[in-house]
């Protein structure tokens, strides 16, 4: 075998250096290419791992065997707080995760599996959970099924917990709800007041549709009835109190008037600032026509229409007050018709109050600003006759009413007459309480009556003294009659 030169030695050392060097360097760089993709590895697992143990609610893998039962190859962390249960124990059975589902859910999720499993098609249920401690949640799932070649069925998707979002659809339901059907008007403005939405209820109490007033401001509702000062009031009671409420006067589409209850609240954003108002109102015209027509009744004689005798305690007490300010004479007058009865026994009662009507409004012409009329019973009425500046002058006012009241009075087919005795007292001469002078009023209106009827007598406290004694002393007399006897 020839033997290598020397040169050829060293060459061949020097080859054989190489590719020592060669495969070296090949196995150093597989190793380190190697090493670097571990690191890749590790930081994908590592990023997935984040990403699954960070996101809301669960991501799983479900997997449903061909002989109907299930188990949970894969879920994160999260479907503890989902169904109550660790991701261990279900891998191998997912019956705990069908035990917590709530029981008026159960069969719908199982249909709903079942079909996704029939026609591999996405599977999608919001179902309600009981979890440990009594708590319900509502949560909501997709996934997506394959088929695998056992015949069984695997899904890939996630589940995330719905509750708050359907409790604040809820909230937001049951608010347009209530916004829709409430009875009292709604309306919303920016915080410029420009209106943006309406309620039914609004069009039906104002006349205007919402197309005809979003865009507007409420002040395509004035009435006019209130002052500037009205308005100025009231929004600096909504920017001190974010809040105002009260009366008020708006006009409808079709001009009427009318009044309302109104409130208005001011809406603020998380940080503060005004962003809308919203009024709510309603049509309280027949609450207060209600209002009227109970003050009437309770103050008005319901035939004729004028004060009854509560009223007439009330104007009594302010007519002394004027009286005596102005240093000028009340005349308490106190009339009985003569004659009523006969003609209301014998023509009906829808006779005798027509002629209740009539005589009142003939008594009315003789009133001036300052007086009242009043109804206290059957035929009997009150004259609060005030600012008189002389008796003479009550002489010539009582003249007046007895010739009206005596003039013949034509009730169809028929014509009666009937006439009145007026007992009067006047004030200050007789300085008394109210409930007095009409007392005295009434004493006098008798003496009237024995005088022959159709004439007026004036309170005399001269002849009330003389009867008081009088009174006084035949009560001695009876006493000291029965010391006498030996009575006890």
């Amino acid at each position: 075998m020839p033997q290598p030169s020397e040169g050829g030695f060293v060459v061949l050392v020097i080859v054989l250096l190489l590719a020592l060097a060669g495969v070296t360097a090949y196995a150093w760089t597989l190793r380190t290419r190697n090493a670097q993709k571990s690191r890749d590895l590790a930081e994908r697992e590592q990023r997935l791992h984040n990403l699954v143990t960070h996101v809301p609610g669960v991501i799983y893998q479900y997997r449903r065997r061909a002989d109907g039962t299930s188990h949970v190859p894969y879920a994160s962390a999260g479907i503890e707080a989902i169904y109550g249960v660790a991701p261990e124990d279900v891998l191998k059975d997912a019956s705990p995760i069908f035990a917590n589902i709530h029981p008026d859910d159960l069969n719908e999720v199982v249909r709903s599996i079942e079909a996704s499993a029939a026609d591999l098609s996405t599977w999608r249920n919001q179902h309600r959970v009981n979890l440990p401690g009594g708590r319900c949640i509502w949560i909501e799932g997709q996934s997506t099924p394959i088929r695998n070649p056992d015949g069984s069925t695997t899904w890939h998707g996630y589940i995330r917990d719905v509750t708050d979002i359907r409790n604040a659809d809820h909230r937001l339901r049951l608010a347009a709800s209530v916004f829709a059907n409430s009875y009292e008007g709604i309306v919303i403005t920016d915080a410029d007041s420009v209106i943006l939405d309406v309620n039914p209820s609004f069009s039906r109490i104002t006349g205007y549709s919402a197309e005809e007033v979003i865009g507007n401001t409420p002040r395509i509702l004035n009435s006019g009835r209130q002052q500037p000062a009205f308005y100025e009031q009231m929004w600096a009671a909504i920017r001190e109190a974010d809040h105002w409420r009260g009366e008020i006067w708006n006009r409808r589409k079709n001009g009427e008037v009318y009044v309302e209850m109104l409130a208005i609240s001011a809406v603020r954003d998380a940080a503060g600032k005004l962003t809308h108002y919203v009024g709510v109102f309603s049509d309280i015209s027949s609450l207060k026509a209600h209002a009227a027509e109970l003050e009437r009744l309770a103050h008005f004689d319901p035939l004729t229409g004028v004060p009854n005798r509560r009223l007439l305690n009330d104007r009594l007490v302010r007519a002394v007050a004027r009286a005596r300010r102005s240093n000028r004479l009340l005349a308490v007058c106190y009339l009985d018709l003569d004659g009523f009865k006969p003609i209301n026994d014998q023509h009906g009662h829808a006779t005798g109050d027509q002629l209740l009507i009539e005589v009142t409004r003939r008594l009315q012409r003789t009133l001036r600003e300052e007086d009242t009329l009043a109804r206290i019973g059957g035929d009997e009425f009150v004259l609060l006759l005030g600012g008189i500046a002389s008796v003479a002058e009550a002489h010539a006012a009582l003249d007046r009413v007895l010739a009206r009241i005596s003039t013949p009075v034509r009730l169809g087919d028929e014509t009666v007459s009937v006439s009145t005795s007026i007992g009067v007292t006047l004030f200050p001469l007789d300085d008394r309480d109210a409930e007095t002078l009409l007392r005295h009023a009434d004493m006098a209106m008798y003496e009237a009556k024995q005088a022959g009827r159709n004439c007026y007598r004036i309170f005399d406290r001269k002849r009330e003294a003389a009867e008081i004694q009088s009174e006084i002393s035949s009560s001695h007399d009876t006493r000291a009659s029965s010391s006498d006897s030996g009575r006890p």
